[in-house]
């Protein structure tokens, strides 16, 4: 007889979970993938449309030569193979721009599709970049009837005819520039100033100032307050280096040490603290007052000791209070007599105030903002 012999619930419950394991894994992988493919092929299609636009402004059949002017193209009135179509839906919004400088022609894209895939700002031909594609754009985002480079027209081809302008005064934008102080600075990438990039800014200088930073603080001396070091000029060759300016505060008696000792002696006669006294010290004595410190433990035998009252003569003795449990041990409470002795010593110091100048670089700032003119 033939033995048909098939899987076990065990082996394919096995398999199923190694292929579950293998498409968390891909999945992401293949979808970012995909993403990015798709993003780099929206890119290429704006390319071959500002490439189909090209070819009819060199062709002569448009008249774009106001230099005053930004025209607008409908990705429609090109004649590409993807005439309204993106990788991931149809354009909603999609216009070829161009400026004429008198004498040749600069090329612009903005659009979004059905999906909110887009570019929302002005992007010449040169930067159309993957990275630049947002998921999430609005269509009130993208220009289309506003100047770019500072025009003060803007013209839409027809759609229907495809071959007459509808010239529209344009609002306004530029640049305002503005100079401040910061102590970080870096030269960003400028952009162009539209509806889009309104409000946003680029750093475009950063020139080094050099000055002195102050900061005061007072220290403790036992003698006369240190001398104040010289000054210097404050450039890159003395960057991070500071000096200091010594000034006398006031006297006063310090407690800088304080001893614990057996015995109190030597006490030391008091004295005013002034500048002839600077550095002299002398003690003072003090006996604290007794009181008892308790550790509690459980032990397996226990013997009270006999009570005394605590006094500095009875310094570190102790007593034993025992309480029986149930259990049969004993709570076991140890009292112990602690008395303290204090030998203080003042010295006469000199409160000197610090002002401590350090070279430091900052810079101004020069920074180019996008308003509306």
């Amino acid at each position: 007889m033939k033995s048909n012999k098939g899987f076990s619930l065990i082996e394919l419950l096995a398999v199923i979970i190694i292929l579950g394991i293998l498409m968390i894994i891909a999945v992401p992988s293949v979808t970012v993938y995909i993403q990015n493919s798709r993003k780099d092929a929206y890119i290429a299609t704006v390319k071959e449309l500002i490439n189909g636009s090209k070819n009819l402004v060199n062709a002569g059949k448009l008249g774009l030569y106001n230099t005053d002017t930004v025209y607008y193209i409908p990705t429609s009135c090109i004649p590409t193979e993807n005439t309204n179509e993106s990788p991931f839906g149809d354009f909603t919004v999609s216009n070829v721009i161009v400026t004429y400088n008198g004498s040749g022609y600069n090329y612009y894209w903005a659009g979004v599709d059905e999906t909110g895939t887009g570019i929302p700002k002005i992007t010449s031909y040169n930067e159309l970049d993957s990275d630049l594609i947002q998921s999430d754009v609005k269509i009130p985002q993208i220009p289309t009837s506003d100047s770019i480079e500072g025009r003060n027209y803007a013209a839409t081809l027809n759609e229907t005819n495809c071959k007459d302008f509808e010239v529209v005064a344009s609002t306004k934008y530029g640049f305002t520039e503005t100079t401040s102080q910061g102590t970080n600075c870096a030269v960003e990438s400028s952009f162009m100033c539209d509806k889009g990039t309104v409000g946003e800014s680029y750093i475009t200088k950063c020139d080094d100032v050099y000055g002195f930073e102050t900061t005061n603080s007072t220290e403790l001396n036992t003698n006369f307050c240190p001398a104040s070091e010289s000054s210097f000029t404050c450039d890159a060759s003395t960057l991070g280096t500071s000096y200091s300016l010594y000034s006398k505060v006031t006297f006063r008696m310090w407690n800088y040490e304080t001893e614990s000792t057996n015995t109190c002696t030597n006490v030391g006669s008091s004295f005013t603290c002034n500048t002839s006294n600077i550095g002299r010290e002398y003690n003072v004595c003090s006996i604290g007052t007794s009181s008892f410190s308790s550790t509690t433990t459980t032990a397996n035998q226990c013997i009270a000791s006999i009570r005394f009252d605590c006094t500095p003569e009875t310094d570190k003795k102790s007593y034993t209070q025992c309480t029986q449990l149930s259990s049969g041990k004993y709570r076991k409470v140890v009292f112990t007599c602690h008395s303290s002795y204090a030998n203080k010593k003042y010295r006469c110091v000199v409160n000197c105030n610090i002002t401590k100048n350090e070279c430091k670089k900052t810079y101004n700032v020069t920074t180019k903002t996008c308003v509306e003119k």
